[in-house]
C-alpha cells in the first residue's frame, strides 16, 4: 500500500539509518521482484514491476516492514548511497525512461524488532539498435534499345538491408553533362526529343535503416528509328473554344494533338450559316477578337498538321453568333438626393459598335427591385448610343441604384447593368431619450429604455437602426440594441458598488440622423438583507507533505430555503461543482433539516497541493456565509471564512462578516 507524503518521507528517513547503523539480522523470507509483464528480465520501460515483501518471526504481521525503491547503477548494492530515490512507495512501480540501463533495487527493514536489511534488485534494458542503411552489391543499369519510341526498363543492381527503390531518370547532353529529370518510375519511353542525347538513370535503395544513393548509369546516345513516316491522324477529336464571341473580346481555340509528330498551322473561319465559312484574313494564331465585321456570324477555328507524310485537317464546333456588348452608365440629377425630393434618373446605354444600335428596354432597380414608375422604358438609339430618364423620390437612401439594358428580341447587342450604387440622402434629425433607474441593485437586473423620435413634421418613414447604451466612455457589453417601435431596452447587472454615468447613442439609418442622449447617474446599492444564515460549518483535516485529505464537512442548523453550494478546483478534485438546497418538505413539519455531510461528496479524496474548496452558504433575500480551504504543504490548509451579500457569490461585497 502507498504511504502518505509524511509517512513517506519518515519511512524514507528510517531506513537509511537502518542500513547505515543498525546491525544485520535477515528476513526468514528475503523480498523479490518481478516483472508483471509478460516475459522475462530485463524489464522495459513502461513494464510493471511487482515487490513480494520478506517476512519475519519477530515481526509476523509485517506491520514494521519498510520498503524504500531506488535506481541505482549495481545489480546489488548493499547501500543505497550512488542510487537514485524513487517518489513513493508501495508493492509496484512503473519502468520509465530514465531508469533504462540500471537497475530498480528496493531496500527493506524491519524496525524496531529487528534492524536487519533485505534488498531486491530487476535489470531494465537499454533501447534496441537500429538498422543500418542499404548496401550497394552490383551497381544499377538501363536496359532496353536506345531508339526514339522503345522503353527502357532499370535494373536497380543488387543491394543488402533494401526494400524498395526510386528510380529518376534524367535527359543529357550527347557527352553526360547538362542533365535534367523528365520522368520517375521503373520505366522511361523514349521519344523524339530524346534523340542525340544521352539517359541517365539514378537509383535511391530504401530500407529500414534509412536511404542510399546507388551510382548512376549513363545510356545513349539515343537515335531515330528508320521507318516510313505516315502522315497526321487525330481521330474523333476536335479542338474546342473559350470565351465569348463578341465585338472586342478575345475567344481563344485549344488545338489538339496529332500523332506522327506534324507541324502545325492554324486559321479562324467566319460562317454566315452553319455550312458556308470563309478564311479569315492574317487571323492565323490560336486566338482571335472579333470585329464589326463578324457581326451576326459565328466563328471557326481551323487546325492543319503536316509532316512528311501528309496533313490532315480538324475543326472546331462553331461558336455562338457574334454579338456587340454595351455598357450602361447611370446618372442623377441633382446630384444629391433629399428624403421625399423628386429627382431624375438618368441611363446611357453605350453599344461596341454603331453597327449595332442598342435597341431595347432600361430598369431602374434598387437592390433588385424596380424603382416604382422606372420599369421597361424603351430606348430611341442614335448611333452607338441612346438615353433614358424616369423622375421619382425616394424616402431613404437607395442602397444598390442601378440601371438594367435589356436588348430587343433579334438585336445584335448584348445586355448590361451599370454598377450598383450607393447614393446618399438627406436624412431627417432626431432625438434620443434614456430613461435610468436612479439607484440599481447590486447583483439585481434592471433595464434601461432608450427612445428615438424623428423631428416634428416627419412623415411617412419611422427611425430604424441601433442604439448603443454606454456607461461613461465605453460601451456596455450586450447594450448595442435594435430599435423596435422607436425603443431599444437592455438589462444590465452589476457586481461592485459604484457610481455608473449612463446615457444612449442612436446611431442613425439611412433616413435619419444620429442622436445622443443626456448622461444619467446613477449609483448601486446593495439589497437590505431580510435576515442572515445561521447554519454553522465544522471540518476536520488529515493532511500529508503531499495532500490533504478532508475527514470531516458537515452543515448544521440549516432551515427550508438554504442552499449550500460547494466548488472543488486543483489538483484531485471528485467533482467540480455541487449545490444542494433544503425544501420544507425535505426538512419535515418542524423544519429541523438534517445536517449536510460535504466530505461524502467529495470521497474523501486526498486533495493536492494547491487545491481549492469553496462552500456558500445563501437564502433567498439574507446575508449568506462563505468558506474557503485552500490546501498547503505539510501543514492544514489556510481558511477564509467571510459573509456573501444578499445575491452575491463573492466575499466581502458590501457586506461585513459575521
Amino acid at each position: 500500500m502507498r504511504r502518505s507524503g509524511l509517512g513517506l518521507a519518515l519511512a524514507a528517513i528510517v531506513s537509511v539509518l537502518a542500513l547505515l547503523a543498525a546491525p544485520a539480522a535477515w528476513a526468514d523470507t528475503a523480498p523479490t521482484l518481478t516483472d508483471a509483464t509478460p516475459g522475462t528480465p530485463p524489464a522495459l520501460v513502461g513494464d510493471t514491476i511487482t515487490l513480494t515483501p520478506g517476512t519475519y518471526t519477530a515481526d509476523p504481521t509485517g506491520s514494521a516492514v519498510v520498503d524504500t525503491w531506488y535506481d541505482c547503477d549495481a545489480a546489488a548494492p548493499t547501500t543505497p548511497a550512488g542510487c537514485t530515490y524513487l517518489q513513493g512507495s508501495g508493492t509496484t512501480y512503473q519502468v520509465a525512461s530514465a531508469d533504462q540501463g540500471r537497475y530498480i533495487v528496493v531496500f527493506e527493514t524491519d524496525t524496531p524488532l529487528t534492524a536487519g536489511t533485505q534488498s531486491a534488485a530487476i535489470p531494465v534494458q537499454l533501447p534496441p539498435v537500429g538498422p543500418s542503411p542499404p548496401s550497394a552489391v552490383t551497381d544499377p543499369a538501363i536496359l532496353g534499345t536506345p531508339i526514339s519510341g522503345t522503353t527502357l526498363t532499370a535494373d536497380n543492381g543488387t543491394w543488402l538491408g533494401a526494400t524498395s527503390f526510386s528510380d529518376s531518370w534524367s535527359r543529357c547532353q550527347s557527352n553526360g553533362s547538362g542533365c535534367q529529370q523528365v520522368a520517375t518510375g521503373p520505366t522511361y519511353s523514349l521519344t523524339s526529343s530524346d534523340v542525340g542525347a544521352q539517359i541517365l538513370l539514378s537509383v535511391t535503395a530504401i530500407g529500414p535503416g534509412g536511404t542510399a544513393p546507388g551510382n548512376p548509369a549513363l545510356f545513349g546516345p539515343i537515335t531515330t528509328p528508320v521507318q516510313t513516316v505516315s502522315p497526321p491522324s487525330v481521330g474523333s477529336a476536335q479542338p474546342t473554344l473559350s470565351g465569348t464571341p463578341q465585338v472586342g473580346s478575345t475567344v481563344a481555340g485549344t488545338p489538339v494533338t496529332m500523332s506522327n509528330n506534324p507541324s502545325y498551322t492554324y486559321q479562324w473561319a467566319r460562317c454566315p450559316t452553319s455550312s458556308s465559312c470563309t478564311a479569315i484574313g492574317g487571323a492565323t494564331a490560336t486566338t482571335y477578337t472579333p470585329s464589326a465585321a463578324d457581326l451576326g456570324d459565328s466563328l471557326q477555328f481551323v487546325e492543319t498538321g503536316t509532316n512528311a507524310g501528309g496533313s490532315a485537317t480538324v475543326r472546331s464546333p462553331q461558336s455562338a453568333n457574334v454579338t456587340a456588348p454595351t455598357e450602361t452608365t447611370l446618372q442623377l440629377t441633382p446630384p444629391t438626393i433629399v428624403a421625399g425630393q423628386p429627382v431624375t434618373l438618368i441611363a446611357t446605354v453605350t453599344s461596341a459598335t454603331g453597327a449595332a444600335p442598342p435597341a431595347g428596354t432600361v430598369l431602374f432597380s434598387n437592390s433588385g427591385t424596380p424603382v416604382p414608375g422606372c420599369n421597361s422604358i424603351a430606348t430611341q438609339p442614335s448611333g452607338a448610343s441612346a438615353t433614358v430618364t424616369c423622375r421619382t423620390t425616394f424616402g431613404s437612401a437607395p442602397s444598390g441604384l442601378s440601371a438594367v439594358f435589356t436588348p430587343a428580341a433579334g438585336s445584335l447587342v448584348t445586355g448590361s447593368d451599370s454598377n450598383a450604387g450607393g447614393f446618399v440622402v438627406g436624412r431627417a434629425p432626431t432625438t434620443t431619450k434614456v430613461k435610468v433607474p436612479r439607484h440599481l441593485t447590486i447583483g439585481h437586473r434592471a433595464t434601461l429604455v432608450a427612445r428615438v423620435r424623428p423631428a416634428p413634421g416627419t412623415k411617412g418613414i419611422t427611425p430604424a437602426g441601433t442604439v448603443v447604451f454606454v456607461d461613461g466612455s465605453k460601451p456596455i457589453k450586450g447594450c448595442v440594441v435594435t430599435l423596435s417601435g422607436n425603443a431599444a431596452r437592455c438589462s444590465v447587472t452589476y457586481h461592485k458598488l459604484r457610481t455608473h454615468m449612463i446615457a444612449a447613442d442612436y446611431l442613425g439609418d439611412a433616413a435619419f440622423s444620429g442622436s445622443s442622449s443626456r448622461t444619467h447617474k446613477t449609483n448601486v446599492t446593495i439589497a437590505k438583507p431580510k435576515g442572515f444564515v445561521s447554519a454553522l460549518m465544522a471540518w476536520t483535516f488529515r493532511f500529508s507533505p503531499t495532500s490533504t485529505q478532508v475527514a470531516t464537512l458537515r452543515v448544521t442548523g440549516l432551515v427550508p430555503g438554504d442552499a449550500v453550494a460547494l466548488v472543488c478546483s486543483g489538483d484531485r478534485c471528485p467533482l467540480r461543482h455541487h449545490v444542494y438546497r433544503t425544501t420544507k418538505r425535505s426538512c419535515g413539519k418542524r423544519h429541523h433539516c438534517k445536517p449536510l455531510d460535504l466530505a461524502k461528496r467529495l470521497h474523501h479524496a486526498r486533495l493536492g497541493i494547491g487545491a481549492k474548496l469553496i462552500v456558500r452558504i445563501t437564502h433567498r433575500s439574507w446575508l449568506g456565509k462563505y468558506y474557503r480551504f485552500v490546501v498547503r504543504r505539510g501543514r492544514k490548509p489556510k481558511i477564509v471564512t467571510s459573509c456573501l451579500a444578499v445575491g452575491m457569490t463573492r466575499p466581502n461585497v458590501a457586506c461585513s462578516p459575521r
